[in-house]
C-alpha cells in the first residue's frame, strides 16, 4: 500500500503537488492487475523473498492454446501531413526500402526473390517468441494450481490445457513423426537444429524440457534430435553459464526419467548420428578446467548411468537389485549397441595413444592427458566386459 504520510521532499514543487502527481500515476498504472502489469517487479519481490502476496494469476489468458487465433495485421499511426507510418510488428516487419519497382524490371518481382515474412530467420524469431510466450501461460498454469484453491474439475481442465501448451510447443518445433530414432528423411532435423543455431532458441528448448512432466512422444523426439547431431551442437566449447549447457542439463533430466526402451532407443539414435563419421563429440578438458562445460559427454554418462540404475549392464547399479529382470529382447539390443560405443570409444583412445606417443615437449604429454575421457570410462565401466574393461586400464595406465 501507498503510504499516507509524505516521506518525500522537493525544493521546487509542494508534498501536496508531489502527492497529486503520485495519485495520479497510481491510478493510471494500478488500474488492472498486477500479476499481468507488474509481473516483472512482482517476480524480482517473489525472488527476493519480500513479496507479502501470491504470485500468480487468477486466471490465465483465454487466447487458443493452438495458436489459431486471429492474426494482428500492421499498425500505422496516422500523422498528419506525414501520411501513415507502420508500428513494430514481429510477424511482417517492414522492409527498409522497396526495390521491387526498379525500372529494368518493369515492377514485376523476380520469380527467386523472397519476401521478407518468408526469410528464415524471421521464421526461427517468430517461432521463438510464440514458444516462450506459451511456456509463461504454461507457468502461469502451474502458480495457478500450486498457490490458489482450485476445485477438482478446474484442476483438470488446467492440466489439459497445459498439456495442449506444450504440444503445440512440440509441434511448431516440426519433429520428425514416429516412435522410432531412425530418421525417414535425413533432413527431418533441419528446422529443429536451425532453432537450436540461436542462443534464444536453447533457451526455447532447454526451458520447455524442463517444465515437460514425465516422458512423451515429442520430448523423445527432441531427445533423439539431439543425440543425432551432438557433433554438429556440441562442437565449440561451452562456459558452465551458457545456453548449451542448460539445454545438456535439462536433456540429462529427461534421460533420468526414461524406461529401458527409452534408453536403448535414446542409444541407438546417438549410434546412428553424426559420430558415425565424426566420431565422439566430448570435450574431456572440461574437467579440468572450471571455466569449460562437457556439454556431450554429461549427456552421454546421463545415458550410461541411467541404463546402469535400470539394470542393464554386465555389473548393474545396486539400486536397480529390487527391480524385475529386464526384457532379454531389451538386454541383447543394449549389449549390441554398447559395444558399437566401445568401439567409437576405443578408437578416441588410440588416437590419444598415438598423439602421447609422438609427443615431444612435457606441455604436450599434458594437453594430451587432459583429453582422456576419465568420467566418460568411469560410466562404461558397468557396461564393459573383462576384455574391454583389461583394454581400458591398458590404455590408462599409458597415458596416465
Amino acid at each position: 500500500e501507498r503510504p499516507s504520510h509524505h516521506w518525500y521532499n522537493s525544493s521546487i514543487m509542494s508534498k501536496n503537488e508531489i502527492d497529486t502527481l503520485l495519485r495520479i500515476q497510481w491510478a493510471a498504472t494500478h488500474a488492472g492487475r498486477p500479476y499481468f502489469e507488474d509481473y516483472y517487479y512482482l517476480a524480482y519481490l517473489k525472488k527476493d523473498g519480500q513479496l507479502k502476496g501470491k504470485f500468480s494469476p487468477i486466471e490465465v489468458f483465454a487466447e487458443d492454446a493452438q495458436g489459431n487465433g486471429p492474426k494482428k495485421g500492421i499498425g500505422h499511426l496516422a500523422v498528419e501531413g506525414l501520411g501513415k507510418i507502420p508500428l513494430s510488428n514481429t510477424r511482417r516487419p517492414k522492409p527498409l526500402m522497396d526495390l521491387s519497382s526498379g525500372g529494368g524490371s518493369g515492377g514485376e518481382k523476380g520469380e527467386n526473390q523472397k519476401s521478407l515474412d518468408q526469410e528464415p530467420l524471421l521464421a526461427a524469431r517468430v517461432m521463438i517468441e510464440d514458444g516462450l510466450s506459451l511456456l509463461l501461460d504454461v507457468d502461469d498454469v502451474d502458480r495457478i494450481l500450486d498457490e490458489r484453491e482450485v476445485d477438482e474439475e478446474s484442476a483438470d481442465q488446467l492440466k489439459k490445457r497445459r498439456v495442449a501448451l506444450l504440444e503445440s510447443i512440440a509441434s511448431s518445433f516440426h519433429l520428425p513423426v514416429g516412435n522410432s530414432p531412425m530418421l525417414e528423411d535425413p533432413d527431418g532435423d533441419s528446422v529443429f537444429l536451425y532453432l537450436l543455431d540461436l542462443r534464444k532458441g536453447q533457451k526455447l528448448v532447454s526451458s520447455y524440457l524442463n517444465l515437460c512432466e514425465g516422458v512423451q512422444s515429442y520430448t523423445n523426439q527432441i531427445l533423439w534430435s539431439i543425440l543425432r547431431n551432438m557433433n554438429l551442437l556440441f562442437k565449440p566449447h561451452y562456459g558452465p553459464s551458457s545456453p548449451m549447457t542448460g539445454l545438456s542439463t535439462a536433456v540429462a533430466k529427461v534421460i533420468s526419467q526414461l524406461d529401458i526402451s527409452g534408453v536403448c532407443q535414446s542409444l541407438t539414435a546417438f549410434l546412428i548420428g553424426d559420430c558415425k563419421s565424426k566420431g565422439l563429440p566430448i570435450k574431456p578438458r572440461a574437467e579440468f578446467d572450471p571455466k569449460l562445460f562437457d556439454c556431450a559427454g554429461h549427456i552421454i554418462c546421463a545415458l550410461l548411468s541411467k541404463a546402469s540404475g535400470l539394470g542393464l549392464g554386465v555389473t548393474p547399479s545396486p539400486s536397480s537389485y529390487s527391480l524385475a529382470a529386464p526384457p532379454a529382447n531389451l538386454v541383447a539390443a543394449w549389449d549390441g549397441a554398447v559395444n558399437a560405443f566401445f568401439a567409437l570409444l576405443q578408437e578416441h583412445m588410440n588416437k590419444k595413444l598415438s598423439a602421447y606417443k609422438e609427443a615431444k615437449t612435457e606441455d604436450e604429454v599434458e594437453n594430451i592427458r587432459r583429453e582422456v575421457p576419465v568420467q566418460l570410462i568411469r560410466s562404461m565401466l558397468p557396461h564393459a566386459n573383462d576384455q574391454q574393461r583389461q583394454q581400458l586400464r591398458e590404455m590408462l595406465v599409458v597415458l596416465k
